[in-house]
């Protein structure tokens, strides 16, 4: 039996925001040793966005969407946990949006709609989408 497809959140942007305030808190610094001492109170607005961006990456840890055994399981939350399971026959439609900076880099929203009382779940931001959703659709026919 194959292993199932696990499928998170891409960090893209996440990593690409780490750099942001690296860079930020070095101009800081750098600013801060030929101006004023005072300048490092400055020094708040890149750590405030480092630690979002740590919560964020943090957050996107716990998002998971996996496809084994004829049904697909989304899992979400860090410290408490929230679970839901599709099975595959039940699968209605599979959609790929995709912005213009997504598709620049490569990633998409996936969503999923079902029969019956649990509807439409998106996950935001996934590598290759489309390949996602042809795995899906394809796992849908084989079973």
């Amino acid at each position: 039996m194959p292993d199932p497809l696990v499928v998170r959140p891409s960090l893209k942007m996440v990593y690409f925001t780490y750099m942001v305030a690296g860079l930020l808190i070095m101009l800081v610094l750098a600013l801060a040793m030929f101006y004023s001492p005072h300048f490092y109170l400055v020094l708040a607005i890149p750590l405030c966005l480092d630690f979002w961006n740590v919560y964020r990456h943090i957050r996107l840890h716990f998002i998971r969407l996996s496809l084994g055994s004829g049904q697909i399981r989304y899992e979400t939350g860090v410290l408490s946990r929230t679970t839901r399971t599709i099975e595959l026959t039940k699968v209605q439609d599979v959609r790929v949006d995709q912005s213009l900076g997504q598709r620049i880099l490569g990633t998409g929203d996936l969503s999923l709609e079902s029969a019956g009382e649990s509807g439409l779940f998106t996950i935001r931001n996934i590598d290759n989408p489309q390949k996602v959703a042809d795995q899906i659709l394809s796992a849908k026919r084989a079973a």
